[in-house]
């Protein structure tokens, strides 16, 4: 690896999904209803979901 690089973790598609549904259950545990999406290091969506009374962004 060059001193001008370095490496940056990414999370895995699995992972993501893993922590969208967790934020859902916390969510519905507590009696929220929250839009969650997991971005990788670039602001690239990995996942995402958005529970039932969520209104869409503006």
């Amino acid at each position: 690896m060059s001193e001008h690089s370095r490496s940056v973790p990414v999370v895995s598609c699995d992972c993501a999904v893993g922590l969208v549904e967790a934020a859902r259950r916390h969510a519905r545990e507590n009696g929220w209803s929250v839009a969650v999406a997991v971005v990788d290091p670039w602001g690239a969506v990995v996942a995402s979901g958005r529970m039932d009374g969520v209104p869409p962004a503006v």
